[in-house]
């Protein structure tokens, strides 16, 4: 019995010393008496195509002579190419963009300016020049985003006071 064990012991370390291939391909060889062990590793990155809108900034509307609007200069990034989609609407009312009063009593309609196209809410809109080098426009903005209601709308609203809503923006690679 002691004789076998010494034996499958024995078996064993002459394996490990004589540089058995127990390992994968990639792996290094046993390094023996002070040598290097090298091995390789394949590596992969995919990378995704990304979009970001940034710099947003909340719009108060105020009377221009024409109508009541408000502006914010945002930045899009996308890092392929300057082209995508936005897609803006309204929380108050999804599906349009609407301004109410705090009691959802009043309803102002507003339009919406995306850097000289208008939206339509909830549809996707096709846009160029976004940037492509910076995602924050190198600390600056690349397009204006305008929000407007004409005065037969303000003079519609049936309450006084603030009227808000949320406009929700979604930049998606086009």
């Amino acid at each position: 019995m002691k004789m076998s064990k010494l034996v499958l012991a024995g078996s064993m370390v002459g394996m490990l010393s004589s540089g058995a291939a127990l390992a994968a391909t990639v792996d290094g060889n046993l390094g023996i008496n002070g040598a290097t062990s090298n091995g390789t590793v394949d590596i992969t990155l995919t990378v995704p195509d990304l979009v970001r809108i940034s710099n947003l900034n909340a719009i108060t509307m105020t009377d221009n002579g024409t109508s009541y609007s408000g502006t914010d200069d945002v930045c899009v990034y996308r890092n392929f190419t300057g082209d995508y989609t936005i897609t803006a609407d309204g929380t108050q009312v999804p599906g349009t963009f609407t301004l109410q009063d705090g009691t959802n009593a009043s309803s102002i309609l507003y339009t919406v300016d995306w850097g000289g196209a208008g939206l339509t809410a909830t549809t996707a809109s096709a846009q160029t020049g976004a940037s492509t080098t910076s995602q924050s426009c190198g600390g600056g903005t690349n397009l204006t985003l305008t929000v407007d209601a004409t005065y037969e709308e303000v003079s519609g609203a049936s309450i006084a006071g603030a009227h808000t809503d949320v406009l929700n923006l979604v930049v998606a690679p086009n």
